[in-house]
């Protein structure tokens, strides 16, 4: 989905399990989401009604509001690149406009356009 010409994210870990810092520039959002991400994280919204919360809330951005789902997509780091799967998730998720089928994993370049049901942010890796 992204130009094949640009390169992955590369990992520090030969092993692909390293950590990375990465800068989400969610539009509409006063200050970029910093997440450091070590393995796998899941992006989705808080639900009152349930305890668990995923590892990158978006509920402060409008999530329900904007369709997110309350476990919509995860991040991942394998075989240093990084990832991101749709997880079955209503509204969708889409890597520089083409949406990811349900359960399907598409691979994340530097400043690629992320869209989780109505938000839209920016991914970038920080050295």
């Amino acid at each position: 989905m992204a130009d094949e010409n640009q390169q992955p994210w590369e990992s520090s870990n030969a092993a692909g399990e390293g950590k990375v810092l990465l800068r989400l520039e969610i539009q509409e959002a006063e200050a970029p989401l910093f997440i450091s991400l070590t393995g796998e994280a899941v992006i989705g919204r808080r639900d009152p009604k349930e305890e668990g919360i995923p590892e990158i809330d978006l509920t402060s951005y409008g999530g329900y509001r904007k369709g997110v789902s309350r476990y919509h997509a995860v991040l991942h780091t394998q075989n240093n690149t990084l990832r991101l799967t749709d997880l079955g998730s209503r509204n969708g998720t889409y890597l520089n406009g083409q949406r990811i089928p349900a359960r399907q994993t598409a691979l994340i370049h530097d400043g690629d356009e992320v869209r989780l049901g109505q938000i839209v942010m920016r991914v970038y890796w920080m050295e």
